[in-house]
């Protein structure tokens, strides 16, 4: 459960996020419209235009209809706070996944509706501020990168993550987490041995690599 960082750094442990996978610790309670990686629905609320920020706010990107790219926005919004398990990061890079995209356009509304305006991202990399209760292992000012909800913003709250090498870039790290999590997994599922021979079809892709 290593992936060797981009720059041959130290190998990076992502055992933390892909061994707690919260469709396992929260049961029964994913529901259509939240995050695909975190099961949260956005509870962040948009603040009117206001030309001095507020210490309980941060800037974000959100979005009021589906359409193309030119729907998001940058708006100031209630800063996340994290819960029991989660972690909370300043971000210092976040990583662009189809899903995200997939979202914002209206693809997924039959399956994951969005109360709107929501936010967008999954991915993200920086250094932990805030941490909830049960957490263990991880330090505020610890580099980390992770999974969460709405990460395309200054403040995320992470439900899944590891520690980052000295050897890693944040923006290198914030591209692992999906990627990382569904090839894992996919290998899981296929069961393979020693010996045996796979194709990885796709394999130019973030997951295939």
């Amino acid at each position: 459960n290593t992936v060797r960082a981009l720059t041959e750094g130290d190998p990076v442990d992502t055992k933390p996020f892909l061994d707690r996978p919260v469709e396992h610790r929260h049961p029964g309670r994913l529901r259509p419209w939240q995050s695909v990686a975190t099961g949260r629905a956005s509870t962040q609320r948009r603040r009117p235009p206001s030309q001095t920020k507020r210490a309980d706010a941060m800037k974000a990107t959100q979005f009021k209809e589906y359409g193309e790219p030119d729907v998001l926005e940058l708006v100031e919004v209630d800063e996340p706070h994290a819960g029991p398990g989660e972690i909370r990061i300043a971000v210092r890079a976040v990583g662009v996944n189809s899903i995200d995209w997939k979202v914002r356009a209206g693809h997924m509304r039959e399956m994951m509706p969005l109360p709107l305006p929501a936010g967008s991202g999954l991915d993200a990399a920086g250094l932990v501020d805030e941490i909830g209760d049960g957490v263990e292992g991880v330090a505020v000012g610890d580099a980390v990168f992770g999974t969460g909800a709405n990460t395309y913003a200054e403040h995320a709250v992470l439900a899944d993550w590891a520690g980052k090498p000295d050897g890693l870039s944040f923006a290198e790290a914030a591209g692992y987490p999906v990627a990382v999590a569904t090839a894992q997994r996919i290998l899981d599922v296929v069961g393979l041995e020693a010996g045996q021979t796979v194709l990885i079809s796709g394999a130019a892709g973030g997951v295939g690599s």
